[in-house]
């Protein structure tokens, strides 16, 4: 005769044993959120990652995230859990204009500056080690991006407006007043301490 009390309880058991297996190394990515530790899947929108620090569902934010295509946010080692910005550091996306960055130091969204971005391509601001928050400038420090007429500089001493006037500054474009090692502070005046003048037009 078959104890009826024991069986359920090894059931039981097993269940539960089940039910922690399934949590961790899941193996099945079609229902609900699948969000789990160690997931094999990385190519659905429910935010199946590896080592997934976010249970609440839909935003996908993952530490180590084996998905890097989406725009939900997915990161590597995210810092930022509201969803939406994507804000992150060690971004392994470089490319959208969503603020994605390394080592990110800005999480209100929109404005993407950070410091030691991987994008230096948009009007956004974005810059290696930029000293400026507050948006729309792009004024930084030691900013990769010489081509605009942002007053985007490489040590720039000014961090008021347009005219982009700067220490050492990488764009020689006639028009713009940059100089290297310009002390000047109005168009037109000479680039004290200058090997060689901007031509103001």
């Amino acid at each position: 005769m078959v104890d009826c009390n024991v069986h359920l309880s090894n059931t039981t058991a097993l269940r539960q044993l089940s039910q922690v297996h399934l949590r961790k190394d899941l193996l099945d990515g079609e229902g609900g959120s699948g969000l789990c530790k160690e997931s094999l899947d990385g190519e659905g929108g429910s935010g199946l990652c590896k080592e997934s620090l976010d249970d609440e569902g839909g935003s996908g934010l993952c530490k180590e995230s084996l998905d890097d295509e989406g725009g939900s946010g997915l990161c590597k080692e995210s810092l930022d859990g509201e969803g939406g910005s994507g804000l992150c550091k060690e971004s392994l996306d470089g490319e959208g204009g969503s603020g994605l960055c390394k080592e990110s130091l800005d999480g209100e969204g929109g404005s993407g500056l950070c410091k030691e971005s991987l994008d230096g391509e948009g009007g956004s601001g974005l810059c290696k080690e930029s000293l400026d928050g507050e948006g729309g400038s792009g004024l930084c420090k030691e900013s990769l991006d010489g081509e605009g007429g942002s007053g985007l500089c490489k040590e720039s001493l000014d961090g008021e407006g347009g005219p982009g006037l700067c220490k050492e500054s990488l764009d020689g474009e006639d028009g713009s007043g940059l100089c290297k090692e310009s002390l000047m502070v109005k168009a037109g005046q000479d680039c004290a301490k200058s090997r060689w003048m901007v031509n103001m037009g």
